[in-house]
């Protein structure tokens, strides 16, 4: 690959086991510390797709025996996005495969337009989902129904709705290969009845694992229909293809612990040939020197993330106190906050395809109406003011400082920091409550559900969109609506480990708002 191919390519797509580009190419390089940790913890290296050619070959070989399996499973619901070659990226030192691009999106997350779609979840989990994992376990693809969901809320992301040019659109499983060992569902029943049983059977972590000798079983079982519906040459080539993944995740899955860091670290270019050959001879000297690196990097991660977090803290406090007096004084620039922030929530949505072009210009339209109202400058008055003093400064620094002066207790603390920003909200609403007093009746704007709502931990900081969307049943609410549900989804996106966009918890989190925006409807 040479350096004008490289600066080309454009990243389309990034997960745990590796990143998407344009060009087709799947490359299994990934920046994720924690399954960096996993992988070396249980593995012995990081991910083996990265380093093992004889695991890329398993990978490139199971899209081609799924391609055909899938369809043959599901009919013409759903399809595997192909592999067509296996390729070394000297950029990121890693391997890849050329893949099947698929021009779609994610199943849809709940907004004020998606009425239409709400059905893509519950037939996306409950009609290719759940039958592939059957599928899946009766044939021997025993690892691989960690990337269908079983088990864990992450692998909603492995699927996506193809656009089709206006036909009827299928779901196609983008994503088969793990970016860590099967070893850390969220369902502890699945781990205790299928993971961890399965894993002692084969004595090692289940990381993407066949059981060869029942998918032959299963080919054998299904000669004569695999041959009525997929033809007698592509039987046949399922059993050649069968035989070489059988040899290739041998050869992957029989490499020690020992060679695989080795050979992981001389592929990054980290040590020579010459090196590794030697290692390969003497594997207790690189256990000494692999410890030796731990020990010597752990104390320096360590400082660069404390100083990281404690450079962060400091940054958003200085943040909040410089820009907190000109948002509450300069109603130009608090305008213009308000304008860019929701804009840029609007595109993020529109980029995921979540929205389309015409709504998200319907949502930027009433941005232009709404972005001067009280109830949005009340709503990004509590977000920007306020909510980062408590955050960055009174919450971390103030009353951890008034416990440890002795000035309030224990108890006191813990209630303090669950209730601030509960109080601080419910004074706001009341100041502007009581202002409201001044002004002549028919201009007064109602806050009494923005202040109960405010009540609410956390969720209370969504007051004043509640009631913006209650409030005048003339004008419309999708503003008010988009802003609800897109804070409870980033909720569920930016939770570790199990949450992420796209996956069963961050759909759990956008769902969560139907409690008061479809209700209000119904209502209505």
């Amino acid at each position: 690959m040479d350096s004008q191919e490289l600066q080309q390519r454009t990243e389309i797509g990034r997960g745990r086991s590796g990143i998407v580009f344009d060009d087709g190419k799947k490359i299994f390089s990934s920046n994720d510390s924690i399954a960096k940790l996993v992988n070396y913890i249980f593995l012995g290296a990081p991910n083996p797709y990265t380093w093992n050619e004889d695991a890329i070959i398993s990978a490139h070989l199971k899209r081609g025996i799924l391609n055909e399996l899938v369809p043959y499973w599901l009919g013409s619901k759903v399809k595997m996005s192909d592999s067509f070659a296996t390729v070394w990226d000297d950029e990121l030192m890693a391997y890849g495969l050329e893949v099947d691009l698929i021009n779609g999106r994610h199943a849809s997350l709940h907004h004020p337009f998606s009425e239409n779609k709400e059905q893509e979840l519950e037939e996306l989990v409950n009609k290719v989902m759940k039958p592939l994992q059957k599928k899946l376990y009766e044939s021997g693809f025993d690892g691989m129904m960690w990337q269908t969901g079983f088990g864990t809320p992450n692998a909603l992301s492995n699927f996506m709705l193809e656009d089709n040019n206006g036909k009827k659109n299928i779901w196609a499983w983008i994503d088969p290969e793990s970016g860590v060992p099967a070893l850390f569902p969220l369902d502890i029943f699945k781990l205790f009845s299928f993971y961890l049983p399965v894993s002692f059977r084969n004595r090692r972590p289940l990381f993407d694992d066949v059981d060869t000798k029942k998918l032959e079983s299963y080919l054998i079982t299904h000669k004569e229909d695999l041959e009525e519906k997929l033809g007698s040459d592509n039987r046949i080539a399922l059993i050649n293809n069968l035989e070489l993944l059988a040899h290739h995740q041998e050869k992957w899955k029989s490499t020690p612990r020992v060679e695989g860091s080795i050979t992981y670290n001389l592929k990054k270019e980290k040590i020579t040939e010459e090196q590794a050959s030697w290692y390969y001879q003497h594997p207790y000297h690189w256990y000494g020197r692999e410890s030796l690196r731990v020990l010597k990097k752990l104390p320096e991660k360590l400082y660069e993330v404390s100083k990281d977090f404690i450079e962060k803290i400091v940054s958003k406090s200085w943040e909040a106190i410089k820009n907190s007096p000109e948002f509450i004084i300069n109603r130009e620039y608090r305008s213009q906050i308000i304008r860019d922030y929701v804009d840029e929530r609007i595109n993020a949505w529109e980029e995921r395809k979540q929205l389309n072009t015409e709504q998200a210009n319907n949502l930027r339209e009433q941005l232009k109406e709404e972005q001067t109202s009280e109830y949005l400058s009340d709503f990004f008055f509590l977000l920007m003011a306020v909510k980062p003093v408590e955050k960055f400064i009174l919450e971390p620094f103030v009353l951890p400082g008034l416990y440890i002066a002795g000035v309030i207790d224990g108890e006191t603390l813990i209630w303090s920091e669950l209730l601030l920003g509960s109080f601080n909200r419910s004074v706001y609403t009341g100041f502007r409550k009581a202002q409201e007093l001044f002004k002549p009746k028919e201009q007064r704007k109602p806050r009494g559900l923005a202040f109960l709502t405010g009540l609410i931990p956390t969720a209370g900081s969504l007051a004043y969109p509640v009631q913006m969307m209650y409030s005048d049943a003339s004008k419309r609410t999708e503003l008010a609506e988009f802003m609800i549900y897109d804070t409870f989804t980033r909720v569920g996106a930016n939770i570790p480990i199990y949450g992420g966009k796209d996956t069963r918890t961050e759909h759990f989190f956008n769902h969560i708002p139907d409690i008061i925006i479809r209700n209000r409807k119904d209502l209505g």
